[in-house]
């Protein structure tokens, strides 16, 4: 292991605490997340389930949004709530509305996916054998390969979305889906017709410091959520190590006066790139517990990783 220090190069006198791979590996991660395309102050990125969310008693959540800290939050909120005329008591008022979508697309996937639902929709119980097996090799080649994929069918083929406490009913328009995928073979069914499927899932809010966060059910635990304010932060770490290191800064002090903020604040962000990969690729990856976030993860983290992986919930690590 070699030490930088303003452009002299020192033999270290120890074995390195990172493996040469996973350090790469971070890097690769981190410097992709800071040379992400960024979206444009004000640009509004488009809301995936306007007109089809509503909560139980049939008030619809519409897109708005905040601003803080330079970065825009979307959210879906009450109609009934801006307009002032929504009881408290009558349900969730304001959902995160890349957790909602990802949820809602994660179940679409699952259905679609599903070759006993799918059959139910394109044939029903009494076609041919022959009409199944063309009508599913059909459904496989149209599924989409990806969530992105999936997600641009969410407009045509769901019809509704009720958010209820603890729980999110998407219905999904079986005839749509039918038209879709057989066009004109669909004729060949007879008379086919079947009702609209209902798939209702366990979806709790919580708020985690200054945000709500959508809990997903264990099932849908795979999907990633990441937190832009963690990743930014691990980011800001490694790089302020990174050029300390390389003799490029000289110190905590030098960050701070030359990025104009507090020396306190980047002794408490530094502390991030110590944290053990597993658990810094986790976060990177959206896989940290929906609970977590700067101010659960910086007072008093404590330098070993044994210790820091005991501290913070399985959820959380790789």
């Amino acid at each position: 292991m070699r030490f930088t220090i303003q452009g002299s190069v020192y033999p270290g006198q120890h074995e390195a605490i990172l493996d040469r791979k996973v350090w790469n590996q971070v890097q690769t991660k981190l410097k992709a997340n800071l040379q992400a395309p960024r979206r444009r102050a004000g640009q509004a990125k488009k809301s995936l389930l306007t007109g089809l969310l509503y909560d139980s008693v049939g008030d619809r959540f519409v897109p708005t949004h905040s601003v803080k800290g330079g970065k825009r939050y979307r959210y879906y909120t009450s109609q009934a709530v801006i307009s002032g005329s929504k009881s408290v008591s009558s349900g969730p008022t304001r959902l995160p509305a890349e957790e909602i979508e990802k949820l809602v697309i994660a179940k679409l996937q699952s259905f679609l996916e599903s070759p006993r639902q799918m059959q139910e929709v394109l044939c029903g119980s009494g076609a041919k054998p022959a009409y199944t097996k063309r009508a599913m090799d059909r459904a496989k080649n149209w599924l989409p390969k990806t969530s992105e994929g999936i997600g641009n069918l969410v407009p045509d083929v769901v019809r509704r979305i009720i958010v209820r406490d603890g729980s999110v009913e998407v219905t999904v328009n079986s005839e749509m889906i039918r038209r879709s995928v057989l066009g004109p073979m669909g004729s060949d069914s007879g008379d086919h017709r079947i009702d609209d499927f209902s798939i209702t899932t366990q979806a709790d809010l919580k708020r985690c410091g200054g945000e709500v966060r959508l809990l997903f059910p264990p099932d849908l635990d795979h999907i990633p959520r990441n937190v832009p304010s963690l990743t930014k932060a691990l980011a800001r770490a490694h790089d302020w190590v990174d050029r300390i290191m390389k003799g490029d800064a000289p110190n905590q002090r030098a960050i701070a006066a030359e990025l104009g903020i507090q020396k306190r604040y980047v002794g408490h962000i530094i502390r991030l790139a110590f944290l053990a990969p597993d658990i810094t690729e986790a976060i990177l990856d959206g896989k940290q517990p929906p609970q977590l976030n700067l101010r659960r993860l910086l007072p008093r983290l404590p330098s070993s990783w044994i210790m820091q992986r005991q501290r913070l919930p399985k959820s959380a690590r790789k």
